[in-house]
């Protein structure tokens, strides 16, 4: 149906108006040209948890692969005589956060019951 409206009223590019004024003269109806109903409102988001509730193992490992790096730059163009224990308690963070981060991921295809199909609203 080539050229017809939303409107309910058979009326083509006319250049006149629709319900409510929509969609304007010379202007066919097109995908977003309707009124919107005003929300009620009456969602309110839950609480977020707190920045230090998460788990430590997490925490710390993040540190280690984020860290180690980060420190590993700024002593390559501060210090640049770094010696080699320094050099290798930072290869050790950074392995050691790595192998942190990779056995907290969750082991299990199904966590949430079976018939869960991932998706959310």
């Amino acid at each position: 149906m080539a050229g017809a409206h939303r409107g309910g009223t058979g009326r083509t590019g006319s250049g006149r108006t629709g319900p409510r004024g929509l969609p304007g003269p010379g202007r066919e109806w097109g995908p977003r040209d309707y009124p919107v109903d005003e929300d009620d409102g009456d969602f309110i988001p839950p609480e977020p948890p707190a920045l230090g509730s998460g788990n430590p193992l997490v925490v710390l490992s993040m540190i280690g692969v984020a860290g180690a790096p980060a420190a590993l730059l700024l002593a390559a163009i501060l210090w640049p005589s770094l010696p080699g224990l320094v050099l290798a308690v930072l290869i050790a963070a950074f392995v050691a956060g790595a192998v942190g981060l990779f056995f907290a991921l969750p082991r299990d295809a199904d966590r949430d019951g079976p018939g869960d199909d991932g998706a959310q609203v």
